[in-house]
């Protein structure tokens, strides 16, 4: 699928805490639906759910998997009428994390920040030889900020690659993951790569350097759908 091989996703991001779904405005009772099947995904579905006054989101092939807008009260409905459903539920709201600037490291009088030197990258660094080189990693998170390249070297983002999924109907603009003003995003990146001060010094990251794939399934209002994440996945 892609000229080099993906060998991590990085759901670092993330965004672990989960809301209570919501309805999509007071007066839709519509809700997003994730459903997984035991058996592949056929047109008959489709068609089913249409009947049903549903809309398909977004369809996983590969792990069998729809997500369905459709009315809260026709999810039972619709788990009969496909029939071999493993699970099903709603869409949740998922949230970054909150995160806290970088120290300096005072131990070793230099911007290496304390949280790395917790883990011993220095070591991963200096004595094993080890940045993250030939790696490829998929932030999902609410993108990167306009300026992003003021803080990260333009090689090291790979932009053919970087997207956005946002919104209950999958509305997919490739270039909404450069107009992050969250800064989420930009704080998960600068902890793997680390970052440059106006060119004054350099804050050393986890991998300097691997390659960076910017996935916005946050939105700006700060969340962003679950059936998102797995479309960015």
């Amino acid at each position: 699928m892609n000229p080099f091989k993906l060998l991590g996703v990085l759901l670092i991001t993330l965004l672990i805490t989960t809301l209570t779904p919501t309805l999509l405005s007071s007066s839709d009772d519509r809700v997003l639906v994730e459903v997984l099947l035991d058996r592949s995904i056929s047109d008959d579905d489709l068609k089913l759910i249409s009947r049903l006054g549903g809309e398909v989101v977004y369809r996983f092939d590969e792990i069998r998997g729809l997500v369905v807008l459709i009315s809260e009260k026709l999810i039972n409905d619709l788990v009969k009428a496909l029939g071999n459903v493993r699970s099903v539920g709603k869409a949740g709201i998922v949230r970054p994390l909150s995160e806290e600037l970088p120290s300096s490291c005072e131990l070793h009088n230099t911007v290496l920040t304390w949280n790395l030197d917790l883990i011993n990258i220095p070591t991963v660094h200096e004595v094993y030889g080890l940045s993250g080189s030939g790696v490829y990693i998929a932030v999902l998170d609410t993108g990167l900020e306009p300026h992003w390249r003021n803080y990260f070297s333009e090689d090291s983002i790979v932009r053919e690659y970087a997207t956005a999924f946002l919104g209950p109907r999958a509305s997919t603009n490739r270039n909404a993951w450069e107009a992050d003003s969250v800064g989420h995003g930009m704080a998960v990146t600068a902890v793997i790569l680390g970052f440059k001060v106006y060119d004054l010094y350099v804050v050393d990251g986890v991998a300097p350097e691997v390659k960076i794939i910017p996935v916005k399934v946050i939105g700006n209002q700060g969340w962003g759908w679950t059936s998102d994440l797995a479309a960015g996945i």
